[in-house]
């Protein structure tokens, strides 16, 4: 609906690849992530929303990491918002990578998930859960950070755009039953012990 593949098509630049996958438009963002990964042959992706920007140095950023951390599973960074066309509290943390690994270990996250560089092998084969139609990219972090190494650049190299009338920021029980479920699969896989959707609720009310 906003002519992003349109847009992308129309870019000159050979190492644009465009896909479109029109027969499955309807089967969610997991599906489609899911979809690209297979048709697609590269070391590490990165995701992006559309309507979100990014540093003009995050890719060389989050490669240069890459490169210097002996690649790790996941590589995450600062990020700031946009509301109202206005960059607001830019947030960025100096986490060693035990500190990440503890955040990851309580279910919690180190940084916002649209800033993910992760390793495509691992990516592919874990793939993104098509059971949630929120939180995908939560609980993909939070797989891929049990199964490799997770470094956090504390730049803020995304800049995520918050409208306040869109469906996931009215849905806020919503968001939470997909956030809860996120919680639930991690405890199941560590074999740890889960706290009632009522504790999760509170705990996470903005």
């Amino acid at each position: 609906s906003d002519a992003t593949y349109e847009k992308a098509a129309r870019n000159p630049d050979p190492r644009v690849h465009v896909h479109h996958w029109p027969r499955f438009s309807n089967k969610g963002k997991a599906a489609c992530l899911n979809y690209l990964m297979s048709v697609t042959d590269c070391d590490y992706y990165m995701m992006m929303d559309a309507d979100d920007v990014a540093h003009p140095r995050r890719i060389e950023l989050n490669v240069t990491s890459a490169i210097s951390n002996n690649f790790p599973a996941l590589i995450m960074s600062g990020h700031e918002l946009i509301i109202d066309d206005r960059n607001l509290a830019p947030n960025g943390h100096h986490f060693t990578e035990q500190e990440v690994g503890e955040i990851f270990a309580s279910t919690q996250m180190p940084a916002h998930d649209p800033t993910m560089f992760f390793e495509a092998k691992l990516g592919r084969r874990l793939g993104f859960d098509k059971d949630l139609r929120i939180g995908q990219g939560v609980d993909f972090c939070q797989r891929l950070s049990e199964n490799g190494r997770v470094i956090v650049l504390p730049e803020a190299l995304y800049k995520y755009r918050i409208n306040p009338s869109s469906i996931t920021h009215k849905r806020a029980r919503e968001k939470a039953k997909f956030g809860y479920m996120v919680v639930v699969k991690a405890a199941h896989r560590r074999s740890l012990p889960c706290t009632s959707f009522e504790e999760f609720e509170q705990a996470n009310r903005r």
